[in-house]
């Protein structure tokens, strides 16, 4: 719980320089547990990622229960040029006194049937981020600053920066499948293999069995799968 911020009746703000970074300060460690490094796909861009559920934890340990100590209000979603955006109020209380509130919002151009809850996830994450939540990986002693979902521990959703990153790669390459067919697999006994080459079998392998292919390799090879039916159609 944060320290008494000498607020006075008149709602008038009595802090010195360490009263104002006292909540920071007790939020912006990471604890390394709840964290992980995501890489997408073979020579893809690198970072780490931190377990959304977990940073909600500690800001109900510093508020209080959500929707009483912190929450969002004036929710809405908007589709502009095939993009949907989030946008609410975010706010809070120190120890049950004072509100602060500021905007937060996210955004996705894939809609399914989780979207709302993922976009709503990530735009409440980055607002908790704004008052020192996990600040050690907005200032460099991690490698950036993206939330993604833990696969190892409890979490309630992706971000949406990460799920905009991965669904930008997949949507372009298969739109052009016909070419990008032609690039190595990457990996395993194929790995220097084009795709176009690779055995049926196999293919179905990563899609349906493979466990530590990373999402970007199976959808490739789904691709690869479609597009040999196509021809056969």
């Amino acid at each position: 719980m944060t320290k008494n911020l000498n607020i006075t009746k008149t709602g008038e703000k009595q802090m010195d320089d360490k009263q104002k970074v006292v909540l920071w300060n007790e939020v912006c460690t990471t604890d390394k547990k709840y964290t992980k490094p995501v890489k997408f796909g073979e020579g893809g861009r690198e970072f780490t990622a931190i377990n959304a559920q977990h940073q909600l934890h500690n800001a109900t340990k510093q508020f209080g229960p959500y929707g009483i100590g912190f929450g969002v209000r004036n929710e809405t979603f908007n589709i502009i040029d095939g993009i949907v955006l989030y946008q609410a109020d975010f706010w809070y209380k120190i120890e049950n006194k004072k509100e602060g509130e500021f905007p937060i919002h996210s955004s996705t151009r894939r809609i399914d049937e989780d979207f709302a809850k993922k976009i709503a996830t990530d735009a409440l994450t980055k607002g908790l981020s704004k008052l020192g939540f996990n600040a050690d990986i907005f200032l460099g002693e991690y490698d950036d600053n993206k939330y993604v979902q833990n696969e190892h521990v409890a979490s309630t959703g992706e971000t949406q920066s990460q799920i905009d990153y991965q669904n930008d790669n997949i949507e372009m390459e298969a739109d052009n499948w016909e070419t990008m067919r032609n690039n190595k697999v990457g990996f395993g006994k194929h790995k220097n293999n084009q795709w176009k080459d690779v055995e049926g079998g196999y293919l179905d392998w990563i899609v349906e069995v493979a466990d530590k292919i990373d999402e970007i390799h199976k959808e490739r090879a789904r691709n690869e799968i479609q597009y040999r039916a196509e021809l056969e159609d």
